[in-house]
């Protein structure tokens, strides 16, 4: 009757110890998965961030741009009022010297 007590016990204790064993595995399994759950959701932040970034960085650009291309459109608009301002004063700037030429000849 003891000896079938112990083998009870030790039969018990086998169970018992493949049952931890079990849980011991699982529990790795867990962390492995929770792991790589984090992993991708990781990287899917990452993505959708480079995402979010590369637009931003586009809108500064096409903002940018259109500044840029207003300045300049500004800017040529200027010019062109200068040089009709200056060929304006062509004819005058013209008679000014062929009346000095004429005037001061050779002398």
């Amino acid at each position: 009757m003891a000896t079938e007590l112990f083998s009870q016990i030790c039969a018990i204790e086998e169970k018992a110890d493949a049952i931890v064993q079990k849980a011991h595995a699982d529990a790795r399994d867990i962390l492995k998965q929770a792991e790589m759950t984090c992993l991708e959701e990781e990287r899917s932040a990452a993505k959708e961030f480079r995402a979010l970034f590369q637009s931003k960085l586009d809108e500064s650009r096409d903002a940018v741009s259109k500044e840029l291309e207003k300045k300049s459109e500004a800017a040529k608009a200027s010019l062109e009022k200068e040089i009709a301002a200056a060929r304006a004063k062509i004819p005058d700037a013209v008679k000014l010297i062929t009346e000095r030429v004429l005037s001061d000849g050779n002398s």
